[in-house]
């Protein structure tokens, strides 16, 4: 929706993020079904579009793609610190993070809730780790984005400036991880990507 070239700029991170939500956190054991993949675009991302394709079932071995699985993790953790997000993302991120007095946590964590808003294939993946409560919200962030899991619960307190601001909520209850974090507006994502 937002054109290739965007798409490309954010696949490394969508990729390492996916990654970490499916073996760091065990998506894999919503993701891998018995006899396929739970998402088909999913697996597409991931590239096992051969995978998708196996016209016998029986021929799908879970283990084995489970293992190529980590395998990918294991190569785009090593590769994950070269890619910084999208362009547009920093440059609008930063100029946010200077009216309202962001930190670089508090920048990260947004960043990431804006694409999480705004890039389906990362709603599908943290919706594998299944309705959740706020603790296990923190502890997914924590994890996705390698930030300390208390720090991450400080940035996303009511004495935050993310809070404090409007700019991003934690809503409370039992639900989807994309559910649980409230941007300031339905268009605030779209409108921070596009500039």
């Amino acid at each position: 929706a937002f054109g290739t070239n965007f798409s490309q700029e954010v696949d490394p991170y969508l990729n390492l993020w996916i990654l970490r939500i499916l073996v760091n956190l065990g998506g894999t054991r919503e993701f891998i079904q018995p006899r396929g993949f739970q998402n088909d675009f999913l697996a597409e991302f991931l590239g096992f579009d051969q995978t998708i394709d196996c016209d016998d079932y029986d021929d799908f071995m879970p283990n084995k793609v489970k293992q190529e699985i980590i395998i990918k993790a294991k190569l785009a953790e090593k590769q994950g610190t070269e890619h910084p997000l999208p362009k547009s993302l920093l440059k609008n991120l930063s100029h946010l993070a200077e009216l309202v007095g962001l930190n670089a946590v508090e920048k990260k964590i947004l960043g990431f809730v804006i694409l999480l808003k705004t890039e389906q294939l990362l709603d599908t993946a943290t919706d594998l780790l299944g309705q959740v409560v706020t603790n296990k919200t923190y502890r997914a962030l924590s994890v996705i984005l390698d930030i300390p899991e208390a720090t991450v619960k400080t940035s996303l307190s009511t004495n935050s400036c993310l809070y404090q601001s409007g700019l991003l909520k934690t809503d409370d209850g039992i639900r989807y991880i994309s559910a649980k974090l409230d941007l300031f507006s339905a268009g605030f994502a779209d409108t921070v990507i596009t500039g």
